[in-house]
């Protein structure tokens, strides 16, 4: 039991408290700073409906959480603590958990979307402000990431992580879970970061503070420390950088996604034996 009781803790209830933390502070956040500039800047960004919906959709993961370990597992037997651990990497225990943590995160979006008066426009779904600006800042973006692809090749520190477990002994591809990496998590992570949380702090504070309060919003948000950590938050500036340069979501987005490719395809070429 106590081995169980372990992996609820590890890999259901923390992170996914830290994240709720994480969300609720962000709301404090915009509540101080919309009373410092006053209610009638933006009362379409209400920060009392973020930590309403946040409070609701992480709730009913850590209920959904707290089920499927207990049926996965099996709660009146206590295995090894490697087999517990090789379960949650290999099995549909850490796909089933990494997506309903995914979808929390797109229901928070969600009900903080519905609440507001905005529309998708909003939130970052429109076309770019100028075809060359976006295509010259893709580019430079893309650059960034295979220099960073390279250098998590050759540092340890930089190839741990949820990504590296999800395929560290996994034999044929999750391609469920990896298509929810490369396609979905990006889109969800960039509308509620880029697309509100920018967006709605643009209205109360300078740009520049605006993208990075986001940032380092977005860093935490992943639960992971050390250089990780710091890596994520240069991500996070860089998409906000992006939406600032192009003005849509959509290539914000792009960009998500192919370094979420480009993490899983290092992940493989660290885990599968050489052709």
């Amino acid at each position: 039991m106590r081995y169980t009781v372990l992996l609820v803790l590890r890999y259901a209830l923390i992170p996914q408290a830290v994240q709720l933390g994480v969300l609720l502070a962000v709301s404090c956040l915009l509540e101080i700073a919309r009373s410092r500039v006053g209610n009638d800047r933006e009362a379409a960004y209400r920060p009392g409906k973020l930590a309403r919906s946040a409070t609701l959709a992480y709730l009913a993961y850590l209920v959904f959480a707290v089920l499927v370990v207990g049926y996965e597992v099996d709660w009146n037997v206590s295995p090894p603590l490697d087999v517990i651990l090789s379960i949650s990497r290999n099995g549909k225990l850490w796909s089933a958990l990494s997506i309903a943590s995914d979808v929390a995160l797109g229901v928070t979006a969600l009900g903080w979307w519905r609440s507001s008066r905005l529309t998708l426009k909003d939130a970052g779904f429109q076309g770019p402000q100028r075809i060359e600006k976006t295509a010259a800042t893709l580019s430079v973006v893309l650059m960034v990431v295979c220099l960073v692809a390279g250098a998590m090749l050759h540092d340890p520190s930089l190839r741990g992580g949820p990504a590296r477990e999800s395929v560290a002994t996994v034999d044929r591809p999750d391609v469920l879970l990896w298509a929810w990496t490369v396609l979905i998590v990006p889109l969800t992570e960039e509308v509620f970061f880029r697309g509100m949380l920018q967006n709605g702090l643009k209205k109360l504070v300078p740009t520049a503070l605006a993208v990075t309060l986001q940032a380092i919003a977005f860093g935490l948000m992943h639960v992971v420390g050390g250089p990780r950590m710091a890596l994520l938050i240069l991500a996070g500036l860089l998409q906000g950088c992006i939406y600032e340069a192009t003005g849509t979501i959509y290539a914000a987005w792009l960009v998500h996604s192919l370094w979420n490719a480009t993490v899983i395809a290092i992940a493989l070429t660290r885990t599968q034996p050489p052709l």
